[in-house]
């Protein structure tokens, strides 16, 4: 695997509401997305133009995490002798292996709810 070049997390967002009136008196509130690095580090990073945009970005170094750690979990599941003693040629997974599978799963949820999406 290569090396990371992101700033890792845990990366936050906050909304900055806004009211504009216009040239003709019309008046127009909204907000914007903005999205800060660990603390330490310099920022905002980032503007984005809805909360769920914002939420993915901010989940991003979370899922990255749960990627990298599923595909060494499958790794872990092709080298392991005893998961392909089975009949019927698939594979069974160990204690070890359904622990770790299980571990990910958790991170996989915490980073999608981060995410704003249900699980």
């Amino acid at each position: 695997m290569s090396e990371d070049k992101h700033t890792p997390g845990p990366w936050e967002t906050t909304e900055r509401p806004y009211i504009v009136k216009d040239d003709e008196g019309d008046i127009f509130s909204g907000g914007d997305w903005y999205i800060y690095p660990p603390l330490g580090e310099s920022g905002p990073v980032a503007l984005a133009s809805s909360q769920a945009n914002a939420h993915l970005i901010v989940a991003a170094p979370d899922l990255l995490t749960v990627a990298k750690r599923y595909e060494a979990w499958e790794a872990k599941l092709i080298r392991a002798d005893d998961a392909w003693n089975s009949e019927n040629g698939l594979p069974a997974l160990n204690q070890e292996l359904y622990d770790e599978l299980m571990e990910i799963q958790t991170l996989r949820n915490t980073a999608l709810e981060k995410a704003g999406v249900a699980p």
